[in-house]
């Protein structure tokens, strides 16, 4: 019996290449080669390709932000107030003198200039920056210009 079933065997296998060789040529390329899957199979791909398609369109759509933009050089400080009119008419007073034939009042005063000259102003007279002496007595002076007055304290 086991004879017999060796020679069964035998026989299959020799008749199974046969089949398959006239089926079949040997000699086939590679191009025909194809595996052929009904319609509503989807294709075999290589793996990990929608993954790398996933990534280039991720890649796409989130581009590198923009570079900072340059740092702007820092503006000038703004240019300090003008000085205090009173403040300075007051610093620069050095005497009250009264006229002895009119009795009116004049101011000396010691500019603060490289030359430190000395200056009389009268009632009317231009002071600096517009400011004109509007008004004195022996303790206040009043400047005035377009509109604004100031009273300057000499005590």
């Amino acid at each position: 019996m086991n004879r017999f079933m060796l020679a069964v065997g035998a026989v299959a296998v020799v008749l199974s290449v046969l089949v398959g060789w006239l089926a079949a040529p040997l000699w086939v390329s590679d191009d025909q080669l194809h595996v052929r899957s009904s319609p509503h199979v989807p294709a075999l791909e290589r793996p990990g390709k929608i993954t790398l398609t996933a990534a280039e369109g991720l890649l796409a759509d989130h581009k590198p932000p923009p570079p900072p933009p340059q740092p702007q050089a820092p503006k000038p400080p703004p240019k300090p107030p003008p000085p205090d009119v009173a403040v300075i008419l007051a610093g620069e007073v050095s005497a009250i003198i009264a006229d002895p034939r009119t009795g009116k009042l004049s101011l000396i005063l010691q500019v603060r200039t490289p030359q430190r000259r000395t200056q009389i102003l009268r009632v009317g007279d231009h002071f600096m920056d517009g400011w004109r002496l509007a008004r004195l007595t022996r303790r206040y002076a009043w400047l005035s210009r377009r509109g604004e007055s100031r009273r300057v304290s000499f005590y």
